[in-house]
């Protein structure tokens, strides 16, 4: 006979249950809230979030932040995904219906990568939920620290495979097709102070308002865009080249 130990992946979880009557009479109206996780032991996680139904019977998550603030390499963003996750099942199960939502991340902020861990946004998002419902339980008197670049530890996750990556993937027709049919109508003189690695927030948020959901799936799936709509360091390298101003130096430092 086999046991199988099944670890707990949300220690926040109970805390949801302050709100529980709430959650079984609201409305869908729209409603927000935030949460900053601190303590004396470097601890630091900062977001706000705004909920509201969503006319399609599907759940998406606007991230309305750039790359800077929360940034996708360290894992931050997965850990909010998994929360909000939990979160719709759970309401779902108190209401006994299937609901369509969509969670606006307005804001966030991270100190360095020693001092925030995955486990903080985990905790500050079933905080910051649990504040849309329930101001009794607000604390937004800490510090909220400056945001962090999170391109400075994007180096970390980089290696010679990656760099292979974008070098097969410059290569591949179908998706420089793809490239030229977005980049066509934009003039180069309109994103040339963009064409940097510290310029890639921008130009994402470019490219993602000529396109529709649909569209930006599919540039995920070529490896273009994150799931979370940030521009790829594949991605970039498509634009660069795209406008004669490639250099794979200029992307990844040697």
């Amino acid at each position: 006979m086999i046991t199988t130990y099944l670890k707990r992946e949300f220690h926040y979880s109970k805390e949801l249950f302050l709100i529980k009557n709430k959650l079984e009479t609201w409305d869908l109206e729209p409603v927000e809230g935030k949460s900053v996780v601190s303590s004396n032991s470097e601890h630091y996680a900062h977001i706000e979030l705004k909920i509201y139904k969503n006319q399609e019977d599907r759940n998406f998550i606007d991230w309305k932040i750039t790359n800077e603030q929360i940034p996708h390499e360290i894992g931050y963003k997965e850990v909010v995904e998994k929360v909000l996750k939990f979160f719709i099942a759970y309401l779902e199960a108190l209401r006994g219906e299937n609901l369509g939502l969509i969670f606006e991340i307005n804001n966030g902020s991270f100190k360095k990568y020693e001092d925030t861990k995955r486990d903080d946004f985990n905790r500050a998002t079933f905080l910051a939920l649990i504040n849309c419902f329930d101001k009794t339980n607000e604390d937004f008197s800490k510090e909220i620290f400056p945001k962090k670049s999170g391109n400075e530890y994007t180096k970390e996750y980089l290696s010679k495979s990656f760099k292979e990556k974008i070098e097969q993937s410059l290569m591949d027709e179908n998706v420089i097709n793809e490239i030229q049919k977005i980049l066509i109508n934009i003039e180069k003189s309109s994103v040339i102070d963009l064409l940097n690695i510290k310029g890639r927030d921008q130009l994402a948020e470019i490219i993602t308002s000529k396109l529709n959901r649909p569209k930006i799936y599919d540039l995920f799936e070529k490896e273009i865009l994150t799931k979370y709509g940030d521009l790829t360091l594949v991605g970039l390298s498509h634009i660069l080249k795209y406008y004669g101003e490639f250099d794979l130096k200029k992307i990844m430092p040697l």
